[in-house]
């Protein structure tokens, strides 16, 4: 019985046992298993990763294409407007004095309008009662030319709205220092098309080339919007 017992440990010793048939292997193998199903797992949320981020990237590319395209839309709708506000209110000034004309009242214009169109409504007329009122700073009281400046702007209403309008491009530019979207929509507003030229900003005032001016993109002096808004009160205001 010994030696067949010897002989039988002998062989098995010698034997090569199956990892599977080891607590060893199981547990290897276990492992094994776990790590490819986590590594398919982190492969697949990496997949779906990329692909939402491309996605976005699309969604984003899109968003930004039809916001330039609105954008665009609104600045020739709000062009279109102005124009059509500066015809109804050349039309109006054709049709009243026409009525003078044809009138037997005492209600005549003191001058016409020329040729130039307006802008926005009552620019002219504000730019001639402009300089009235800067004659009449410059009249002596009591005399003829005196009461007559001053009569004429009672009767008008003189508001001084190019002087609103200096204001406000002042209080705009004063801290100048890169085009916001705020301060561009209040330079829009203003009557100002603005477009991009290289490492500047062209301001054309209401699309008109004979008035324009350029900005820095980005502001290097701390008067540069000050000097800005004091060539725009010059030549265009």
């Amino acid at each position: 019985m010994n030696k067949v017992a010897n002989a039988v440990f002998r062989y098995m010793n010698v034997q090569t046992i199956p990892p599977l048939y080891t607590w060893a292997g199981v547990n290897n193998s276990l492992l094994r298993d776990k790590w490819s199903s986590n590594r398919a797992e982190k492969m697949a949320a990496e997949t779906a990763r990329q692909h939402a981020e491309a996605e976005f990237q699309e969604y984003q590319e899109t968003f930004d294409q039809e916001n330039v395209k609105l954008q665009s839309e609104n600045d020739d709708l709000h062009n279109r407007i102005e124009e059509l506000t500066r015809d109804i209110y050349s039309l109006q000034q054709e049709n009243q004095g026409l009525r003078a004309k044809l009138s037997d009242t005492e209600d005549v214009p003191i001058i016409f309008l020329g040729d130039e169109e307006e802008f926005y409504q009552g620019e002219i007329r504000e730019m001639v009662l402009d300089a009235v009122d800067e004659k009449l700073k410059n009249t002596k009281e009591k005399t003829r030319r005196y009461d007559v400046y001053r009569d004429i702007l009672k009767k008008n209403h003189y508001q001084g709205l190019t002087a609103e309008r200096i204001e406000t491009i002042k209080n705009l530019l004063k801290d100048y220092k890169t085009m916001s979207g705020t301060l561009r929509q209040q330079l829009m507003d203003l009557g100002f098309v603005i477009t991009e030229e290289g490492k500047h900003y062209r301001l054309t005032y209401y699309g008109d080339g004979r008035y324009k001016t350029t900005f820095a993109k980005t502001g290097s002096d701390h008067r540069e919007g000050r000097n800005n808004a004091a060539v725009i009160a010059k030549n265009m205001f």
